[in-house]
């Protein structure tokens, strides 16, 4: 494989649209790993407050960088092949994520629809992954009808903003089918947390 700069200006208005984008580019990335990989990517500001991306891919060929932007509904604007490489200093390390609020949901399903509420909590993921502000998400099954989803957000904005966001309007629209009583929510402050490192969907498309 060779390696490409990507340049996709202004192609995002918000910081949720980017990160939709780069789960969109992730997961197409991993169908098409024989022809292409993505190394990272620096996220630009648009003068219109809008979002672009510089982007530094391995692939096979440009065709093969268009196949999957095409794919992943991504923009290109220019694709420039690069030559050689000069490293003068490693790039920043990114900078802490602390998380100080979180939630604990815990949920009970109804008799007969326990895989069903099972299965809507991993389709949840996508959802979440659109939450920039929601840094770590768990949903786990503690019995035959038990489930509990844990999150940690940097700050109530964050909680809140993931309590008004798609993964709690999507479970209150099926309540009534696939759980047995109200979900059951406790809102705590976090005291300590090993985070892992930046994942790819957090830093571009």
């Amino acid at each position: 494989m060779d390696t490409y700069v990507i340049l996709r200006r202004g192609g995002w208005r918000t910081a949720e649209e980017l990160q939709e984008a780069a789960a969109r580019s992730a997961a197409e990335g991993d169908r098409m790993s024989d022809d292409i990989r993505w190394i990272r990517s620096y996220v630009t500001a648009e003068p219109d407050g809008g979002h672009g991306t510089v982007c530094i891919y391995q692939a096979s060929s440009p065709e093969a960088i268009r196949t999957h932007a095409d794919r992943s509904d991504l923009p290109v604007d220019e694709i420039v092949a690069v030559a050689d490489t000069v490293i003068v200093r490693p790039d920043p390390a990114p900078v802490e994520t602390v998380v100080t609020t979180g939630l604990t949901v815990r949920l009970e399903a109804k008799a007969g629809q326990e895989e069903e509420l099972a299965s809507f909590l991993r389709n949840a993921l996508p959802l979440v992954d659109g939450e920039p502000q929601t840094i770590a998400w768990f949903a786990a099954r503690t019995g035959a009808s038990s489930f509990t989803i844990i999150d940690a957000f940097p700050d109530e904005a964050g909680r809140q903003a993931h309590l008004d966001g798609r993964v709690a309007a999507a479970l209150l629209e099926r309540a009534s089918e696939l759980l047995s009583e109200p979900p059951e929510i406790h809102h705590i402050e976090v005291l300590a947390a090993k985070l892992p490192a930046a994942s790819r969907t957090e830093a571009g498309a």
